[in-house]
């Protein structure tokens, strides 16, 4: 997708249809008052609607002035900025500008115009950093739609996010080009660095054959053994690869045993690793696709996802809590609820083969080299292939906190092999600015989460990357909220080419729009679809309410000319004291 397009239409998208008026607490907002009431109440018409306010001045009717929302329940309170009233609407920017303190000068009236154009929510410090990141700005064009995009989303002012931001919307970068030109990079340097990181990588594009994931196997447990770590071996067992009475030093033994055969050292697993090596007499000697992707799927399935809280009731037995918990773990179904509440035997079973969040990461980083061929046997739907590449990608480039410096070694994230010193070159840079810009999109507050992924487009047959952007609420434990959330999607596909998918989710009613430059053509393909999927979508719990195909439309981003004789739009920049 082209970057100036991905910008323009990302927020043309967001505010369409935004016509309710929504006021917060420390809003500032233009409006004209036009009657009174007793008690310093006021009807005052903001934007195209009326609304009885109490004010706490003595104002003059038919005269429009800049209010503070000081709050908005259990009645809207109303506080004067502007002491006398507004004449001419181009003068708002100045009069607010003095009155936040901060400096007014041409390029600043300009900049605070748009925001207000726009109805953008923005405080005083924000404000303040956001005319600072624009006065240093080269491309003061590309910089008011980048501010733009970080004030609507409430995302950190900061040069930093500014700079991944701008990266994004208009310096794209390819995932899987980036991939693909680092690769050969790594084949060369050869070291155990690099060969981790090559793996994963390959991971990724579906590159990993099941010869190279075997060796890759092979090593990774010889490295781990070489440090006392017990991360594989716990792992295999859980996943009953391993016999429930085998000891880490059997296993040790083992494996030391038959690396010396094998000219392997330990210490060196991954760099001493050669076509000579006898996998016949693998210790682990397994077919990967019967014995080792289709265990550690089943095991992985078998995950619960606990909650420190929810695992803890559990645990203990807790009798008042632990139907309370299992109900509301949805991956559990009724018949084996039933069974887990009566059966202390079935519980104590499905906790023994619960994994840390460490352990889930290595076992979706393994199953992602299985995922095509558990697909193409008919071992995996395809939902469920999708829904494991999406959550394998997400593991790789997670940002664990681990405990000990050794499993920092044994099984690092994408991103800390990425950081690595000797791998500083101009791929590797590429590769941290996309991550970086995800990490830093991540907002959260008590009851609401929103973040942006770019997906490499290989993982799901695209030749261009993915991008998807996320707003919902959060439930209990911090979780997403699945029933009350906006997820939009940016693709370019092969056929279709630019295409964007909004859904949006309120009380687990979805209502999809599809924009795409040929909205006819698609409507017609879209509706042999629609059964199938709201089938899938009910099979959910959730109803689909429609399927709408629009037009893919930028609106301008000029800032608009008013006539002070018409009413205003809604002016939003909060003003928080």
């Amino acid at each position: 997708m082209k970057p100036v397009s991905l910008a323009k239409t990302l927020q043309s998208i967001r505010t369409q249809n935004i016509t309710q008026l929504q006021l917060r607490s420390g809003q500032m907002i233009t409006g004209k008052v036009e009657k009174f009431y007793p008690d310093n109440k006021v009807l005052v018409q903001i934007g195209n609607q009326k609304l009885i306010a109490q004010l706490e001045s003595q104002l003059q009717a038919n005269m429009r002035y800049i209010f503070q929302v000081k709050q908005t329940k259990p009645y809207l309170l109303l506080q004067v900025i502007s002491e006398k009233p507004i004449k001419n609407l181009k003068d708002i920017p100045s009069v607010l500008l003095k009155k936040l303190g901060i400096k007014e000068t041409e390029a600043h009236r300009t900049f605070l115009q748009f925001l207000l154009d726009e109805q953008v929510p923005i405080d005083k410090d924000t404000l303040s950093m956001a005319l600072s990141l624009f006065d240093d700005a080269s491309n003061k064009k590309e910089a008011k739609t980048v501010l733009i995009e970080m004030l609507k989303r409430e995302f950190p002012i900061t040069k930093p996010f500014f700079d991944a931001m701008q990266a994004r919307l208009f310096q794209s970068i390819s995932l899987s080009d980036t991939i693909e030109s680092l690769l050969p990079i790594l084949d060369a340097a050869n070291t155990e660095h690099t060969i981790k990181l090559k793996m994963m990588l390959q991971s990724i594009l579906s590159q990993q054959s099941l010869m190279s994931t075997k060796k890759h196997l092979g090593a990774q447990i010889l490295h781990e053994i070489s440090l006392g770590d017990t991360t594989t071996f716990t792992l295999l067992k859980v996943g009953k690869l391993l016999p429930a009475d085998m000891e880490f030093t059997e296993w040790k033994h083992l494996w030391l045993q038959w690396a010396q055969q094998n000219g392997i050292h330990a210490d060196k697993a991954f760099t001493s690793f050669n076509g000579n090596v006898d996998l016949v007499s693998f210790p682990l000697n397994i077919d990967l696709t019967e014995e080792f992707f289709i265990p550690l799927k089943s095991l992985w399935d078998k995950q619960l996802f606990l909650t420190a809280k929810q695992a803890y009731a559990l645990q203990n037995r807790n009798g008042k809590e632990i139907d309370t918990v299992l109900a509301s773990i949805e991956n559990i179904p009724s018949n084996t609820h039933k069974a887990l509440l009566v059966g202390e035997t079935q519980l104590e079973q499905l906790l023994q083969q619960q994994l840390s969040a460490k352990q889930q990461r290595i076992v979706l980083q393994w199953l992602l080299n299985g995922l095509e061929l558990l697909y193409e046997q008919g071992k995996m739907s395809e939902q469920q292939l999708f829904y494991l590449k999406f959550k394998g990608f997400l593991s790789l480039i997670g940002e664990e906190v681990v405990a000990s410096q050794s499993s920092i070694e044994a099984n690092p994230s994408l991103k800390e092999l990425l950081l690595a010193p000797q791998l500083d070159n101009n791929q590797t840079q590429k590769l941290l600015t996309v991550f970086s810009a995800m990490r830093l999109s991540l907002t959260e507050s008590q009851e609401w989460t929103q973040f942006s992924i770019q997906f490499p487009g290989y993982l799901f047959g695209l030749k261009q990357d993915i991008t998807m952007d996320f707003e919902g609420k959060q439930s209990e434990g911090n979780k997403i909220n699945p029933s009350y959330c906006r997820v939009l999607f940016y693709l370019q596909l092969n056929q279709l080419e630019e295409t964007i998918i909004d859904m949006k989710i309120q009380n687990k009613r979805i209502s999809l729009t599809v924009y795409n430059e040929h909205p006819t053509i698609l409507e017609v393909i879209g509706k042999k679809f629609e059964p199938k999927l709201t089938e899938g979508i009910t099979s959910l719990g959730f109803t689909l309410t429609g399927v709408k195909m629009k037009p893919i439309k930028m609106t301008s981003t000029q800032p608009k000319q008013y006539d002070s004789s018409i009413n205003m739009p809604i002016k939003g920049v909060d003003f928080k004291v």
